[in-house]
């Protein structure tokens, strides 16, 4: 679906009216923009009005969680957890590859493979409640997604 300028503007207004100075409700909404499937331009809009503009983060954060987890396996729910984890209880922000070496040696299996790291895939994953800084460490997207 192509936005031209004029449409993509006000769509822009529309976001930005609605969150009222709440990056973390913009950033929310244009995740949920980009991750569901709109045929017309129209529905794009339709959605963004339809939105509520107060939304309770636990709320969101919430659905964010089951909407991720809603195809997964006790065990990927598992590794799902430990990603977090890990996100949330280390002293200092970690890299891409010592988060994947912590997975790896914290999987529920006996046996540790040091030539298997787990997938970066794993982390893309939870990207609509983490994200890779510029320096490749992960963190949460907010410090509410944390608490």
């Amino acid at each position: 679906m192509d936005f031209q300028a004029p449409e993509l503007k006000d769509l822009e207004l529309r976001v930005a009216t609605k969150a009222d100075g709440m990056f973390l409700w913009a950033r929310l909404v244009l995740n949920y923009l980009t991750n569901n499937i709109f045929i017309r331009k129209s529905e794009v809009m339709e959605a963004v009005d339809a939105l509520p503009q107060e939304l309770s983060e636990l709320h969101v954060y919430e659905q964010i969680l089951a909407k991720i987890i809603s195809h997964f396996d006790q065990r990927s729910i598992s590794r799902l957890q430990s990603i977090m984890g890990w996100i949330a209880f280390a002293k200092r922000p970690l890299r891409k590859a010592e988060l994947r070496s912590a997975l790896s040696f914290s999987d529920i299996s006996d046996t540790v493979h040091i030539d298997e790291l787990a997938p970066a895939y794993l982390f893309e994953m939870c990207m609509p409640l983490i994200e890779e800084r510029s320096d490749t460490t992960y963190a949460f997207i907010h410090i509410s997604v944390k608490e």
